[in-house]
């Protein structure tokens, strides 16, 4: 997630997630797949209390910077992270038959 390859084709655009931002492309991402079914302050808040370690800290990012971080992540971005991690999988798999 935080390689300069992904990040190349996960972008909408060149400008996208070249300045060190509150919610940069791997949190974002992990945020994403970690997506339940509630509202964003719902999964914000716990995301980040998770990630700091802090229960009182709250979310740093609001729902608004969340969407618009969103929007500057390719559909597909998941999808290649999800086979690059069944592709490494199946390499493990295939290491521990021999």
């Amino acid at each position: 997630m935080a390689s300069a390859a992904f990040l190349q084709k996960a972008r909408c655009s060149e400008q996208d997630f070249t300045r060190h931002r509150a919610l940069p492309l791997p949190q974002l991402v992990t945020l994403l797949l970690n997506l339940r079914k509630g509202t964003h302050r719902d999964e914000l808040d716990p995301f980040f209390e998770t990630i700091t370690g802090d229960p009182l800290a709250g979310a740093p990012v609001s729902e608004a910077v969340f969407c618009r971080a969103r929007k500057k992540l390719k559909p597909k971005a998941p999808v290649r992270l999800n086979d690059a991690l069944l592709d490494s999988a199946n390499e493990q798999i295939a290491l521990r038959r021999r």
